[in-house]
């Protein structure tokens, strides 16, 4: 299942369902968003908010092309250690065709060792640099992106194994049971090149943080137990897009306070 799908069935779970109604930073959003199969949820949080550490480059605006369904991420400092984290897309799978949103996604980068796949190896040289956010020459204006849902986070980064990883504490899941407070939280493993963000959701075997990360240590380090179709790709969008990014997330009811 995909990222979009994952973040979907998350929020329409009963016991994940929120009501807004116009908090936060005028944060007035369509009952969108985040689903994770069972195994991938997780009860204890991986790593730690308070002693994380922020990596400048993941903050931005991110776009990607997941199953056909266009998708941006926004990484957005919170503090010195956490993200506010914002994932934007599709309200369903039939939502997005070829025709709603025509922005082309270059294919996404993976990691190869050199020569093992010329033609990663050949993009990685080229493509990977500042000038790769630069607006493209007849690139579809990102306020021609279909937005129609989107799901709030706190994140932080966490190194397992020596390898980086990420935790997202979703935010806003208001309901009589819970309250305000998250009683599962979503693990995902990291990869970041230059302007290229590659994401796949883990799961963790265990009730607490220690058991938790050991279960994540022994099953996904080196991409063990992690196929292609499971890591969610994106490209950094160059801050001049970023009028037009905001143009989208206002058609969906997401604006600043004037």
């Amino acid at each position: 299942m995909n990222g979009n799908g994952r973040i979907r069935r998350w929020i329409k779970k009963p016991k994940h369902r929120r009501s807004l109604g116009g908090l936060l930073m005028a944060l007035i959003m369509a009952p969108f968003v985040i689903s994770v199969l069972a195994c991938l949820e997780i009860p204890a949080p991986i790593g730690d908010p308070e002693t994380s550490k922020l990596n400048p480059k993941l903050s931005g605006v991110w776009l990607g092309k997941i199953d056909d369904d266009l998708t941006l991420l926004v990484l957005q400092p919170f503090d010195k250690r956490t993200y506010l984290i914002g994932w934007f897309g599709p309200d369903s799978d039939e939502d997005t065709d070829e025709g709603e949103n025509p922005v082309e996604i270059e294919p996404p980068l993976e990691d190869a060792d050199e020569g093992e796949n010329p033609e990663i190896e050949s993009s990685l040289k080229d493509g990977a640099n500042e000038d790769d956010t630069k607006p493209k020459v007849g690139e579809t204006k990102l306020d021609q992106v279909n937005l129609k849902g989107g799901a709030i986070f706190r994140g932080w980064l966490t190194t397992i194994g020596g390898q980086q990883f990420m935790c997202w504490e979703p935010k806003f899941t208001l309901n009589e049971e819970l309250g305000m407070k998250p009683k599962e939280w979503l693990a995902l493993k990291v990869k970041l090149k230059k302007n290229r963000l590659s994401l796949a959701f883990v799961g963790g075997k265990g009730k607490t943080t220690k058991k938790i990360e050991k279960s994540i240590e022994k099953d996904f380090l080196d991409d063990k137990n992690l196929e292609k179709k499971d890591w969610m790709n994106f490209r950094k969008i160059d801050k001049s897009k970023y009028d037009e990014v905001g143009e989208a997330l206002e058609r969906m009811g997401i604006g600043t306070i004037e």
